[in-house]
């Protein structure tokens, strides 16, 4: 194993600085300039009421896993209820994110290209707006599960550096659960995976003790992993309760139409001449030898896909036709990816082979709950990995002949730092809300420091918040619908009811059940916001909301009309 010199050391250290304080500086310019209500409460209003011992899946439903809301719990618990804290988390993860994949990129292209250093940095150098954060800047299981799949791969690729020691192995073996902790779809399938990988690769390098040690101890490490997460989750909220929640209720919600979003995953006006590129591409490789046109020529028929992708910025008609350009490398990468890992089987050994595999069984299983639109936001550091995966291989074909890696680096980079920078600052992933509208207001809420949204909506939020503390007590029970605004974790205040933001995926309980538990939970006081800051068309809730609204409405009645809000007091018949 080579030693890196001081001056390679240093390089790196600049490297990974740079790509860390770009990502978290865009990360913090998106949260100064946009913010949505409901995204940010989503997360925020359940994570602060686990700071305040509530026990989700016992206490309240849940449709993910627990691991972001526990973290963001933990922030509230340790910090107090101030929004800039969660800005600075999603920054600093959102950075480590960024290092973590270019850490990936670096060992993968190390020894396959002949100038890894640069191409890894130049692969990666798109991550700094499109990190995990940069998208969408708030905490988010998402991000947080990416992270926890970037950490993994690390630890499966430095443990294999190291030999394989079996301490290491088994962390890295426990690793691989965390993602399944922070969503399900995602996480299980990475650890799916990555557990039959470990298993194939076991039975390959049967004859190499050293090694299988190694893999043991991985397996070990998933199988402890798995019975500590087990355990941890029965002493708290239940087996039973989880698995309801996490997966009957939420494959309930989100997998029924799911299916047919597959059919759309691509655009079929790109994919054919992306493919025909690619063919061209690899013929002229393979016919090259000592011909330099020909290897440049190469170069720039693989690069075709991520030129055309910035091209498209120049002839979309649309925010929704740019933003699709650009989506549309997901399928075909995948394709590409797949096609050249299986060709590039006899020139790797351990992860590096499994690697790429991993990698595109898990990024489908991402998409079943929000599809190709939805759920790539936080996605795009495994599609990095899978770019350097096929520059290794395009590398080795080569003969570590510079040109082609080279060319193909900065095509990726630079098509992917102008389509994706337009991706992330048009909002382009953000239409289902009102982001374009009014100017930028603050509140003055001490808890929501830092959140900037454009439009009226925190001046109205303010007040009211200023009428819940003049007007209604502290501990009668409140219903707000259909609970957009971060309320709980703005005043301070106690929820009374289990569900705090009514739509599909967040409430299980039809209009009827939930009148019915409104008067079993003494709720004494409701709020109905008139208009949203989600698009009409963005909401999933308007029908069965305004049918829950006239059914409470028998039993309360409207005392004020703030602006956006109406208030009611319910009496239920006793005052």
């Amino acid at each position: 194993m080579r030693y890196k010199t001081v001056s390679e050391r240093c390089k790196d250290a600049i490297a990974g600085s740079l790509l860390f304080a770009a990502t978290a500086a865009v990360v913090v310019l998106q949260n100064s300039r946009q913010g949505v209500l409901w995204d940010l409460s989503f997360m925020l209003e359940d994570a602060y009421r686990i700071s305040m011992g509530w026990v989700p899946y016992r206490d309240f439903p849940l449709a993910y896993p627990p691991l972001s809301y526990a973290v963001q719990a933990a922030l509230i618990k340790t910090t107090g209820t101030v929004f800039w804290h969660h800005v600075a988390y999603a920054a600093v993860v959102g950075g480590l994110a960024t290092v973590l994949t270019w850490q990936i990129v670096s060992r993968l292209l190390r020894g396959s290209v002949a100038q890894p250093r640069l191409a890894a940095f130049l692969v990666s150098a798109p991550l700094a707006v499109l990190g995990i954060y940069c998208i969408w800047p708030d905490p988010s299981y998402d991000a947080d599960c990416t992270f926890a799949i970037l950490v993994s791969i690390f630890l499966l690729l430095y443990a294999e550096g190291k030999g394989f020691p079996v301490s290491l192995s088994f962390l890295a073996g426990m690793a691989l659960v965390v993602p399944a902790t922070a969503k399900q779809n995602t996480g299980l399938a990475f650890l799916g995976s990555a557990g039959l990988a470990i298993l194939a690769l076991l039975v390959i390098d049967r004859r190499r003790e050293g090694v299988t040690r190694g893999y043991g101890a991985i397996l070990c490490g998933i199988a402890a992993g798995l019975a500590l997460a087990a355990v941890l989750i029965q002493v708290t909220a239940g087996l039973r309760n989880y698995l309801h929640w996490t997966w009957q209720f939420a494959a309930a919600r989100r997998l029924g139409t799911r299916w047919a979003s597959w059919g759309s995953l691509h655009d079929n006006r790109f994919l054919p001449w992306w493919l025909a590129a690619l063919i061209a591409g690899l013929v002229f490789l393979s016919v090259r030898r000592t011909n330099r046109s020909m290897t440049i020529l190469a170069a720039v028929m693989l690069s075709v896909p991520f030129v055309w992708t910035s091209a498209c910025l120049l002839t979309g008609q649309s925010q929704s036709d740019n933003a699709n350009c650009l989506l549309s490398l997901w399928p075909f990468l995948v394709i590409v990816s797949l096609v050249i890992s299986v060709a590039a089987v006899r020139q790797r050994k351990g992860v590096t082979l499994a690697l790429p595999f991993i990698v595109i069984a898990t990024i489908p299983a991402a998409f079943l709950s929000q599809g190709l639109w939805g759920s790539t936001y936080a996605l795009w550091p495994l599609l990095i990995v899978l770019i350097a995966s096929v520059l290794a291989a395009l590398g080795n074909w080569t003969e570590h002949d510079a040109t082609v890696t080279t060319i193909i680096s900065v095509a990726v980079a630079l098509s992917l730092l102008i389509s994706g920078g337009y991706y992330v600052f048009s909002n382009a992933r953000l239409t289902y809300a009102k982001l374009t509208d009014g100017r930028l207001e603050r509140s003055a809420l001490p808890a929501l420091r830092g959140l900037t949204v454009r439009g009226p909506w925190l001046p109205q939020f303010d007040a009211l918040a200023a009428y819940a503390k003049a007007k209604i007590p502290a501990g009668d029970g409140l219903l707000i619908i259909p609970g957009e605004d971060p309320f709980y974790y703005a005043t301070g205040r106690e929820p009374r009811f289990p569900v705090l933001l009514f739509d599909t995926v967040g409430n299980p309980y039809s209009p009827e059940e939930i009148a019915v538990m409104v008067r079993a939970h003494d709720i004494r006081w409701l709020v109905v916001k008139r208009q949203l800051q989600l698009q009409p068309e963005a909401s999933e809730r308007e029908e069965g909301n305004q049918r829950l609204v006239d059914l409470l409405r028998r039993d309360c009645k409207k005392t004020d009309e703030l602006d956006n809000y109406d208030i009611y007091r319910c009496v239920y018949g006793r005052e």
